[in-house]
């Protein structure tokens, strides 16, 4: 679904503004998301409001980047940096919460790191092609 979104993201900004695309992205998936608040909801502490506004905004930001990202570069490019993610997130596991990732990671990570560098190794042959036509045509 992520590789979906990021094509449909790409195209979209040959079009739209990066802050059109993610209030619209905001717009219609937060009501499908608040059906889950019934089942979930409890009251919260100013501190707990303090750290979810602050996510709030560097998730706004990092959404906005990214959708920035795709109107200048390869979606299989940047995806391939998002799964740095992996890296970063068994790094804060490690060192903020003192938790090893699952075993699932170890099995899964490398597939999706695999499939990260043979879309990045397309994507390059690709353009090295286009561009022996695009000389020979000149």
């Amino acid at each position: 679904m992520v590789a979906l979104i990021s094509f449909q993201i790409q195209d979209l900004n040959k079009t739209e503004a990066p802050w059109t695309i993610v209030f619209w992205f905001v717009a219609l998936t937060t009501p499908v998301a608040a059906l889950a608040l019934p089942f979930v909801l409890q009251p919260h502490d100013a501190q707990t409001w303090g750290i979810i506004v602050a996510m709030a905004l560097c998730g706004a930001l990092a959404q906005i980047l990214l959708t920035t990202s795709l109107r200048f570069g390869s979606a299989g490019v940047i995806l391939l940096m998002d799964y740095t993610s992996l890296l970063w997130a068994t790094w804060y596991g490690f060192s903020v919460f003192d938790r090893a990732p699952p075993a699932s990671l170890w099995l899964g990570a490398p597939l999706i790191v695999a499939a990260g560098l043979l879309i990045a190794w397309r994507e390059r042959q690709i353009a090295v092609a286009r561009q022996k036509t695009q000389t020979t045509e000149v």
